[in-house]
């Protein structure tokens, strides 16, 4: 015990002896810290001293208690890369002896006891820490004292008991067990080996710190995920950062910290989410992950201290997400994980989903078990989940035909046709009456939820089956399949704009052509489109997976959601994407990404307050995408060129039009120029003014307009009459300034004549006349008019 300076409380910070055992604090209650000299230690102990060493706990000893270890090999365990994530470590406690972290602890703890010369060990437990307890125990010849609730994994039980453990089962939860072994542990000479009843177990799940920090190098990572029950792994790295920080072997900085929890038994993350500084007990606690039946954590006020202090978070999951994480890690990582692990998972994909960590920042996910010692509690499970198929439907109701509604409905008891709803568009497809003859179908037209929440199933039929009959419907499956690639897409596009650019999807709209969702932003570049378009189809090739699940609105609000909708229904249906998106949602969708297909980016507009982004996705996709091939492959074809060619084609061509057009434009300019001096040169003063009369056949507006001023301009005595009878008959006067006319008068004189319309100022009138055979006679008149 030379090493150890004192035992220091955590609450009061009075200082105990370690010479003799101990629990608490006699004072508060508070748990008791070890405390070494680690200024003195600072001087010889370098993190490069435990390279080669014995890859055990033991490894760092000097920050350990000095007696001889009591060890079963427990300790370095690896530190796997993650497959699925980049940056992503899982450190896999599953490879301890007796299969968990638990063994770290009771390592250290039995060590100390065989130090103290203590003969009886006593410990409530929920499954692994007794397997642990009873396994270093036996190897020192220590009694073992075992209390675990009657329904934990059954592997626990049995491997506590051929250790030769005396294993108690109590009918109750591990707070039960606890209240049993504090009642008669004087009485039976015990020493309370319980979570952060004794100092020693913070010590060796402690090494868990020192492992991460090392086996990274000697950094920290910027996120550790670890599923809290007691929470005794959390508060020991969180004490493992501080030593190495005072041994100058790391930095001040710290990972974030997230605590785990089931949302069956979550006292620390509704503590956490109140801002409170401890936990009250949970009642009812039911989770299918044992060790996180907590129902108040001995430690929860360290705990949630360090959540505070790393800027960290406590979250919660179901027991379907726990399971679904397990499988996935299995599948993925080749990680068999115990049902706590599997939590570390399904915490990860939420709060990735939610950004609270960024992709390029390493996470450790602590796995703290091996599935093997579940086998029965996930069979279980498995036999749960398993569901029968549902029979035909009987019709509840039937809506007669009349005014309003022209087409015959049915309502029926159940059905899988979808109504419009949520952007999505009704299904269609058949009914098919069990009483008809085989092959009697009635077409189902529009499916659409009333606001009773009825829905009602219109028919293309003279009449529909009675009321209390059975029948059988079906979906048509080309039409639902395509809506769900459009509305899976859609989350997956919603979801990028939301990862890259934190731009919300306020509305989507699905078409029979395209789709489209608005955007919440004041701007939107090509840049960014593509950027998400590409991350989408990244996410569908990555064939992730797709689920449903229900949770409660309380549940909701703890799972990181991209968006809740204001519903009055307390469950809510979630879709989750794997580790990208998950969101509540009503509609259909497909099983993996993969089945999206792809998504295609259309066009992009400003709307309102945002923008609107055109998409469509799988087969409408291919569809589109061929279309623009052909067009474009003709578009090649008329150019003699490639298809890649094609834009530059365009702009060659373009640049040809524009410059072709600018030379119109000057040979137009001399020509009006020529030509009004011609008109002038010919034209005979009269008055003191020259009135011009002419009329062209293949000439349009924009020409007189230019004759006109050229004409005006060039003499102070010009008055001009100009008309142009072809395809588009129109007339055009104009005047130099300071003659006597008005030439708006006069355009509104002719159109009365002529049939059309025209206006203009004294000086300059313009329209459009509806018959041309008559203009000559018109302008004479108007001449001859003006002459007088």
């Amino acid at each position: 015990m030379a090493r150890i300076a004192y035992l220091e409380c955590t609450r009061c910070g009075e200082r105990l002896s370690a010479e003799r055992p101990q629990t608490i604090c006699p004072k508060d209650g508070g748990v008791l810290y070890v405390r070494y000299d680690l200024g003195e230690l600072k001087q010889h102990f370098k993190s490069g001293s435990v390279a080669g060493r014995t890859p055990t706990m033991w490894r760092y000893a000097e920050v350990l208690p000095d007696a001889e270890p009591v060890s079963l090999g427990e300790g370095f365990t690896p530190m796997l890369p993650s497959r699925e994530f980049p940056n992503v470590y899982i450190k896999d406690e599953g490879l301890n002896p007796t299969g968990s972290f638990k063994a770290r602890g009771l390592s250290a703890a039995v060590t100390m006891a065989r130090a103290y010369g203590l003969k009886k060990l006593a410990i409530p437990s929920a499954g692994n820490a007794a397997g642990a307890l009873a396994a270093y125990a036996a190897a020192v010849g220590i009694e073992a004292h075992i209390f675990m609730p009657k329904d934990v994994p059954m592997a626990n039980r049995i491997e506590s008991e051929k250790y030769g453990a005396k294993v108690t089962l109590v009918d109750g939860l591990i707070s039960d067990c606890a209240k049993i072994v504090a009642e008669r542990k004087d009485k039976e000479g015990w020493f309370d080996v319980s979570t952060l009843k004794e100092p020693f177990r913070v010590e060796g799940k402690k090494t868990m710190g020192y492992e991460v920090a090392e086996q990274l190098g000697w950094r920290l990572p910027q996120g550790i995920i670890y599923p809290t029950g007691g929470g005794v792994g959390m508060i020991g790295m969180w004490k493992a950062f501080d030593e190495m920080e005072q041994l100058g072997w790391i930095g001040s900085e710290r990972p974030k910290m997230v605590s785990v929890q089931s949302a069956g038994c979550a006292p620390i993350v509704k503590a956490w989410n109140e801002g409170k500084s401890s936990s009250e007990m949970w009642s009812d606690a039911i989770t299918v992950a044992a060790g996180l039946r907590v129902p108040k954590a001995y430690g929860d006020y360290l705990i949630l201290d360090i959540l505070k202090q790393s800027h960290g978070i406590a979250v919660a999951v179901t027991d379907e997400e726990i399971m679904d994480a397990l499988e996935q890690w299995a599948r993925v990582e080749g990680v068999f994980a115990a049902p706590e692990g599997a939590a570390a998972l399904a915490a990860h994909r939420k709060l990735r989903a939610n950004k609270f960590f960024a992709p390029q920042d390493s996470v450790v996910l602590f796995n703290t078990g091996t599935g093997l010692k579940y086998l029965d509690v996930i069979e279980e499970q498995m036999r749960k989940s398993t569901k029968s198929e549902v029979p035909g439907s009987q019709v509840t109701d039937v809506i007669p035909q009349s005014k309003e509604k022209p087409r015959p409905a049915v309502v029926l008891d159940r059905t899988a046709f979808y109504p419009t709803s949520g952007g999505q568009v009704f299904d269609t497809g058949w009914i098919v009456p069990v009483s008809e003859a085989k092959g009697a179908k009635l077409r189902v037209t529009e499916t659409a939820e009333e606001e009773n929440g009825r829905i009602v199933h219109y028919l293309e039929a003279e009449r529909a089956p009675e009321k209390g009959s059975r029948v059988r419907g079906f979906i048509d499956p080309s039409r639902r399949r395509d809506h769900m690639q459009q509305h899976s897409g859609q989350h997956v596009l919603s979801a990028a704009f939301v990862r890259l650019f934190n731009m919300p999807t306020v509305s989507f709209h699905m078409g029979d052509e395209y789709c489209s969702i608005d955007l919440e932003t004041p701007s939107l570049t090509q840049e960014q489109v593509v950027a998400a378009e590409h991350l989408a189809n990244e996410i569908i090739l990555e064939n992730r997976q797709v689920d449903i699940r229900f949770v409660t609105q309380a549940e909701a609000r703890t799972l990181g959601l991209r968006k809740i909708p204001p519903v009055e229904k307390d469950e809510l249906r979630l879709i989750d994407i794997h580790d990208f998106d998950l969101t509540a949602c009503g509609g259909t969708h497909v099983r993996a990404t993969g089945q999206i297909g792809c998504i295609l980016l259309r066009k992009t507009e400003k709307v309102r307050q945002g923008w609107r982004v055109e998409f469509v996705c799988g087969q409408r996709a291919v569809t589109t995408a061929r279309h623009d091939y052909s067009a474009l492959t003709e578009a090649a074809s008329l150019f003699s060129a490639h298809i890649w060619d094609v834009p530059q084609q365009l702009r060659k061509s373009l640049d040809e039009i524009r410059a072709a057009r600018k030379s119109r434009e000057q040979l137009l300019e001399e020509l009006a120029e020529f030509r009004a001096k011609q008109l002038l040169a010919e034209a005979e003063p009269k008055h003191g003014r020259k009135l011009i009369v002419q009329t062209f056949p293949d000439r349009d507006m924009a020409f007189l307009k230019l004759l006109a001023q050229k004409l005006t301009r060039l003499d102070s005595a010009a008055v001009a009459l100009l008309a142009s009878t072809s395809a588009q008959p129109s007339l055009v006067f104009a005047q130099s300034p300071g003659q006597p006319f008005d030439m708006g008068a006069l355009m509104k004189d002719a159109m009365s004549r002529l049939g059309g319309r025209g206006g203009g100022s004294k000086d300059l009138a313009q329209g459009g006349a509806l018959q041309a055979d008559t203009i000559p006679t018109v302008l004479s008149e108007l001449a001859a008019k003006l002459v007088s």
